[in-house]
């Protein structure tokens, strides 16, 4: 049986974290996701995403960092 893929997604705003999550756990994702983007280089070696969504303005870091 085939793992599901892992999928990390950081951005400040809950109300797309829970959209993105709903979605993608439908497809047979498995979502984490983050209001914030303290550790995440830790949190990408624990978790081993195959993908991480990064929000461009999140505070500190941004995907466009």
């Amino acid at each position: 049986m085939k793992l599901p893929k892992t999928i990390l997604i950081f951005d400040d705003d809950e109300d797309i974290l829970d959209l993105c999550s709903i979605i993608l756990s439908q497809k047979t994702y498995l979502v984490k996701t983050f209001l914030n983007v303290t550790n995440i280089l830790e949190r990408a070696r624990e978790i081993k995403p195959d993908i991480i969504f990064i929000d461009n303005k999140i505070p500190d870091i941004g995907g466009a960092s």
